[in-house]
């Protein structure tokens, strides 16, 4: 009985230190790829895959979102959409620029798919876009000192 009570809580007690373990190694991916106290979008695969990988949930995961204090949003196919529609857009930028009609436009689909307002801001972080130079409809390049014409 003794042997058998033993096995158990052996069992039991490597299986505890190995969660832990998991759960250190996801952390520290976390730390990699959190900005600002938030995780890009475009991580959200990676992060899945090292769930799977660590064996640990998605509870596991909001836990430990919750005690670090990072902001994660889960996105779904829309989000995934719009975010990927607002990338190729900016990234194909003529000159860096972007109409106001294609704003506007941007922002009707926004509203009919209730994007919000963070998620549209983070998404042009994501691709180097400030608040700023979006209003502005275009993206200041900025250059090295050394390259300036004097």
């Amino acid at each position: 009985m003794e042997r058998k009570i033993s096995t158990d809580l052996n069992q039991k007690m490597t299986a505890s230190t190995q969660h832990r373990v998991n759960i250190r190694a996801y952390i520290a991916i976390l730390f990699r790829v959190c900005k600002k106290g938030k995780i890009a979008t475009k991580y959200n695969e990676m992060l899945e895959k090292e769930r799977k990988r660590l064996n640990l949930s998605d509870a596991d995961h909001v836990s430990i979102l919750q005690e670090l204090g990072i902001t994660y949003r889960e996105v779904n196919e829309i989000h995934m959409q719009y975010a990927n529609k607002l990338s190729a857009r900016l990234i194909e930028a003529d000159q860096y620029r972007i109409s106001r009609d294609e704003m506007r436009e941007f922002r009707k689909e926004r509203i009919k798919k209730k994007i919000s307002e963070d998620f549209h801001m983070d998404c042009l972080s994501e691709n180097g876009w400030d608040y700023n130079d979006y209003e502005r409809g275009s993206k200041k390049i900025r250059k090295w000192p050394y390259l300036f014409d004097w």
